[in-house]
């Protein structure tokens, strides 16, 4: 088997990259899709040929209208396939404190988010999808923590 034939029976993994963000009082950013009836963070799944990082500053910037240095890695969180999603990657970067300048510039893509706000952890659980809330815990107590933390189905492996 030649190198360009081997490389293609690779088995291909989903990932996708998102930002937490955090308002001066520690609350989370989360935005709601039209699409769906849970809340994300901003971040979205990686084109091909494009990094993690990158996948994550250029759907900051398509989502919220911010154009932000993306920081440190926080999470990157391995996912085994279920009945519902594909075996994927998922990161999860920080995007720092937000400050009320950049809050109230703000501006959602109509096409694809209805509204953003900033949520402490207890309602958060209330808002998104149990696998996220459990990664986004764990991303929350990374950046607490000076951290960066492996996960394996949002668990610390």
């Amino acid at each position: 088997m030649d190198r360009k034939s081997y490389q293609a029976s690779l088995p291909k993994k989903r990932m996708a990259a998102g930002c937490l963000f955090r308002n001066s009082s520690n609350q989370i950013l989360i935005v709601q899709p039209i699409y769906k009836p849970v809340w994300e963070i901003p971040g979205g799944v990686t084109e091909e040929n494009e990094s993690p990082r990158a996948c994550s500053a250029r759907e900051v910037l398509e989502e919220l209208n911010l154009e932000i240095e993306i920081g440190r890695l926080l999470v990157v969180d391995y996912t085994s396939e279920n009945e519902d999603y594909t075996e994927a990657l998922m990161w999860v970067f920080d995007g720092g404190i937000l400050s009320d300048i950049q809050i109230s510039s703000i501006k959602l893509p109509i096409s694809e988010l209805e509204l953003y706000r900033f949520v402490d952890l207890l309602e958060l659980e209330t808002l998104v999808i149990p696998r996220m809330f459990r990664r986004l815990e764990q991303a929350l107590f990374a950046v607490l923590n000076h951290q960066t933390l492996y996960l394996e189905n949002q668990l610390p492996a």
